[in-house]
């Protein structure tokens, strides 16, 4: 149960991290109109939310994590349909985001951006790219189900 909260915890982080430190200064500069940052990040800032709110709720699970066992089930219940709303958005543009990130490799200007924006973010976090960023939200809704 700790790691059901803890690992909510980091990436709650992370995505945060992603929004704060290379979404929102990516969107302050002008960046050519083929590389849209909706694509590139898709809905993130309703995962984050989602990861908010989720993680509020596993947290206020009574006698957590002593005997909390059985009502960490009813908030997996509870959060199910919009988690899987949140996330089906998500993963569906996933793969136009990973397209439009393999376009942008040649776009040295862009590049260049990225990687300012990610020695900031590596401050925090330990990360290799973008892509390392965009796809986590995906590897976060698979482990759902193993936790």
């Amino acid at each position: 149960m700790r790691e059901i909260v803890e690992t909510e915890k980091d990436f709650l982080q992370d995505i945060t991290i992603a929004i704060d430190d290379i979404m929102e200064p990516l969107i302050e500069h002008e960046l050519p109109p083929d590389i849209r940052i909706d694509t590139l990040f898709g809905n993130i800032e309703d995962i984050k939310a989602f990861s908010a709110d989720f993680l509020a709720a596993l947290q206020a699970v009574p006698d957590f994590p002593a005997k909390g066992g059985r009502n960490i089930g009813k908030v997996f219940t509870e959060f199910s349909p919009r988690m899987k709303e949140v996330y089906k958005i998500y993963c569906r543009n996933h793969d136009d985001a990973t397209a439009l990130l393999e376009k942008c490799e040649d776009d040295r200007e862009f590049q260049v951006l990225v990687q300012e924006c990610l020695n900031n973010a590596k401050t925090k976090v330990n990360t290799f790219d973008l892509g390392s960023f965009l796809i986590k939200p995906v590897q976060r809704m698979l482990k759902y189900p193993l936790l």
